[in-house]
């Protein structure tokens, strides 16, 4: 049997068949397309729950299926990306996007026409399985057709994009729902291009057909065997560092001294736009970094961060903090799948992205259950010094295993 590597890559230049020859320009966009598809999922109605309310509401349970038009996406989410990623490696990238961005685009645009709520609901949970699916492949399409700096560089790209989507999404919402609450429904019209481009623009080629092609009749090797499991590990405690200051740092603003929400809504603003620039940054950052290196930077960055926010006695300082976790923010998911990607083969990637993607979506519902009753106590600061704590442990053994590797070199 197979042995399974647990170990983080130090180079992300290790080959895993991936083609190195770049991507064509219909898989760049549908690459770029895969993060604003997920923020486009979440934040397209977000600002109208008040007026679906207004509009569709007729009791108690109404009211509350109406909140559950965002919350079961995120439910679906957490079963789309895994689905994909195992789909993904049998039947290729092409007919996911096309099916996916199909799903999106009628189940998105259900609201136009749609007053039913529980059929509504129902449209939500196919939203969001539909978004994580095209998500995931965008991210499998760069892990198998990529290796090196060009890899890094695209899953940074990828990244960047969906936080600086969220950022524009929300004003734009607003502007169009001016015309009918029904209206930012047709949003997920968007989606139908993007499938279009992955019809006629993507191969067909499966991930297998790939390793078969270059490598000869692949053996088949257990799952067991093959998944990097520490990197679900990673993904789950990363996606609670990443979550816990942005759940409870508005509360914290609140408490110390946040005048508006809208003062909040434009710290918030900032950290995503700082993230999403460090994301863009990101291949730059892997020529001269291996991985474990930028996990040390980025949880450092973090953790600084979090610990000024926490120690600060005004809104001004905890600010100044939040700005400075948006700096290791934004190397935190790309990091994760570039140096996943180092850990399998071909044929596995798009399982591997999606399962390690539902471990770091899962971190959300899980860490508020966690820390809550934490937070009921101590306040939002203890959330926040939670999240220290986590990264202020990876850092250490992160660097404490470049340690141990270099003496290992050394002898």
């Amino acid at each position: 049997m197979a042995s399974q590597s647990t170990e983080v890559p130090e180079n992300p230049k290790a080959g895993t068949g991936a083609r190195s020859d770049g991507l064509s320009w219909s898989a760049k966009i549908i690459v770029l397309a895969g993060g604003p598809m997920i923020a486009l999922a979440f934040g397209a109605i977000l600002p109208v729950l008040p007026q679906i309310e207004r509009a569709l509401s007729h009791g108690p349970s109404d009211s509350f299926l109406i909140k559950q038009l965002i919350g079961v996406v995120g439910l679906s989410v957490v079963i789309g990306a895994p689905l994909a990623g195992f789909l993904i490696d049998r039947i290729g990238v092409r007919t996911i996007v096309m099916v996916g961005c199909a799903v999106l685009c009628i189940a998105g645009t259900a609201g136009l026409y749609v007053s039913n709520i529980p059929v509504l609901v129902g449209s939500r949970l196919l939203v969001g399985a539909a978004a994580a699916a095209i998500d995931t492949t965008s991210v499998a399409i760069v892990n198998t057709r990529l290796e090196g700096n060009e890899r890094a560089k695209w899953n940074g790209l990828h990244i960047a994009l969906a936080m600086l989507t969220a950022i524009v999404l929300q004003p734009i919402v607003g502007y169009i729902a001016e015309l009918s609450w029904r209206a930012p429904f047709a949003l997920y019209a968007l989606a139908l291009p993007i499938g279009v481009l992955g019809a006629f623009g993507l191969d067909g080629q499966r991930p297998r057909e790939r390793t078969a092609t270059a490598a000869g009749k692949a053996k088949a090797v257990p799952f067991l065997d093959w998944f990097p499991f520490r990197y679900a590990v990673l993904a789950l405690i990363i996606g609670i560092i990443t979550y816990l200051p942005t759940i409870y740092g508005p509360f914290l603003m609140t408490e110390r001294g946040a005048s508006t929400p809208a003062a909040i809504s434009f710290v918030l603003m900032g950290v995503s736009a700082i993230g999403g620039g460090m994301s863009m940054l990101y291949g730059r950052v892997l020529r001269d970094l291996s991985i474990n290196a930028t996990f040390v930077v980025a949880l450092t960055l973090a953790a600084v961060g979090m610990l000024i926010a926490s120690v600060a006695s005004g809104f001004t300082g905890v600010t100044i903090g939040l700005l400075v976790f948006g700096f290791g923010l934004g190397w935190f998911f790309p990091n994760i799948m570039t140096g996943l990607a180092e850990c399998v083969a071909q044929d596995q990637q798009g399982r591997a992205v999606g399962l390690v993607r539902t471990m770091h979506d899962l971190a959300a519902p899980l860490c508020l259950v966690l820390v809550e009753p934490l937070a009921k106590r101590f306040g939002p600061v203890s959330a926040v010094m939670t999240s220290f704590s986590l990264a202020c442990a990876l850092i250490a053994f992160f660097a404490l295993e470049m340690m141990l590797r270099k003496r290992v070199a050394a002898e």
